[in-house]
């Protein structure tokens, strides 16, 4: 009898545990601060390598970061430093540190005083944070293989400077109101790609400095800055499509700067230069041709003997298609803002809107091949508003399809779609209007009806 109430008792306690909910806590790779502890510093010195930290609001501290971590602010996250010292030291490689507000590092250029600073490491990511009033914003010395993307700048002297640091990618950030926005500074700075940021406001949009070189700088837009780019003693380096924007110096090359590129061939072409005042009657590689390219006939003079001979005529803007396991890139030359870019490739239909106050707009898409066979065969109409453009020309260069084309300013849409005769697109679109607004009327009629 007593066996049978023992067994009796251990089952019922058994199928109490079994169903009462059990306290759970993080994973062992998931920390939370203040919530699994009160400071950033805290969870950095208790946590080990690969552990995620994640950030929830205001903190006055300067932490260092020695463990391959992910720090991650999460809502918004701010990390104040005071006026003094580096907020934020990295001193360790793989680290992640992504979505904070990072206020406040100190004056000191001693001490190089920043708001995150890495030093001797490779293969960080910088992503998605804002780092405001700063001596320096982000400084690297004998760092490489950083990616450094989609941060925000501000109010600093120095936005990004990289020192004796190979390798690394600098890219789709925002700077505004720095002394420097850009800084590559010293022998070992090379191989870096610096691409789709925007400088603006500012005393030098980008600066490279001590034999910096071989570096690539590519699709930036550099806008109302006292320089737009400055080099002094680097060579080698590849400036070409970006957008030099009402900068009282466009360029600045002091002594032993040379073999510096500042176009690739023609009819991909070099920058686009605001105070370039040319026209654009020719095309070819010595623009010699009648008709227009998007270039302008005439070499623009970055500064002494250094020369972009393919002029952009207006800024360039790139956009992205995937296509299966790549992105493909569309550029579009344009005197007209450009928005609303999309490209199905099902549909085999690229469309997007331009705008423009007066006079005549004009657009040169430069399209893929891989995209202009795939999508139409190379056979393709171009229609502005359901209308042929103004003027059109088209060729196909290397690996690259060139349409030209214009039109009367306005706010207008512009579809790129498989050929036909232009007599059959108007009826086309119509019919497919029309069954739209049926289907449309239709599906509001069933609705109705169920009701």
């Amino acid at each position: 009898m007593i066996k049978k109430l023992l067994l009796i008792t251990f089952l019922i306690c058994t199928f109490i545990f079994a169903f009462t909910p059990q306290p759970t806590q993080a994973s062992p790779d998931d920390i939370w601060v203040p919530y699994n502890y009160p400071t950033i510093q805290e969870a950095i010195n208790n946590a080990t390598s690969g552990d995620h930290i994640h950030v929830v609001g205001t903190y006055h501290e300067h932490i260092t970061i020695n463990k391959t971590l992910s720090l991650i602010g999460e809502g918004e996250a701010i990390i104040n430093g005071d006026n003094t010292g580096t907020v934020i030291n990295v001193t360790k490689n793989g680290v992640i540190i992504h979505n904070f507000k990072i206020l406040n590092a100190g004056p000191d250029w001693t001490n190089r005083d920043s708001g995150i600073k890495l030093l001797n490491v490779d293969a960080c990511f910088i992503m998605a944070n804002s780092i405001n009033n700063s001596r320096i914003g982000i400084y690297t010395e004998y760092a490489s293989d950083l990616r450094i993307l989609e941060n925000t700048i501000t109010h600093s002297m120095e936005g990004i400077r990289l020192v004796y640091s190979p390798n690394n990618v600098i890219e789709a950030n925002n700077f505004q109101n720095n002394d420097i926005s850009i800084f590559l500074d010293g022998v070992n700075s090379k191989l870096n790609a610096i691409k789709s940021n925007i400088m603006a406001d500012g005393g030098q949009a980008m600066h490279l400095q001590y034999w910096a070189s071989n570096n690539t700088i590519i699709n930036n837009w550099a806008i109302n800055n006292t320089y737009g780019i400055m080099l002094s003693q680097s060579q080698n380096n590849t400036i070409y499509h970006n957008n030099f924007i009402d900068n009282t110096n466009p360029a600045w090359t002091g002594s032993s700067s040379y073999y510096n590129k500042w176009n690739i061939e023609w009819p991909d072409g070099g920058n686009h230069w605001s105070n370039h005042p040319s026209q654009d009657n020719f095309n070819g590689q010595y623009q010699n041709i009648a008709g227009s390219d998007g270039i302008a006939d005439t070499p623009y003079t970055v500064y002494g003997t250094d020369i972009d001979l393919y002029p952009l005529m207006a800024p360039i803007n790139i956009f992205e298609v995937p296509l299966g396991f790549i992105t493909e890139h569309v550029n579009i030359i344009s005197n007209s803002t450009i928005t609303n870019f999309q490209t199905n490739t099902t549909q085999k239909i690229m469309r997007f809107t331009v705008t423009g106050e007066t006079g005549t707009g004009f657009c040169r898409v430069d399209i893929p091949n891989t995209l202009a066979s795939g999508m139409w065969n190379y056979n393709y109409t171009v229609l502005v508003d359901e209308q042929p453009p103004t003027y059109l020309r088209n060729w196909t260069h290397g690996i690259t399809t060139y349409i030209y084309f214009t039109y009367q300013h306005s706010e207008k849409e512009v579809i790129i779609i498989p050929e036909f005769p232009y007599a059959l697109i108007l009826p086309l679109l119509m019919t497919a209007a029309l069954l739209a607004i049926i289907t449309h009327k239709r599906k509001q009629f069933t609705k109705q009806k169920t009701l």
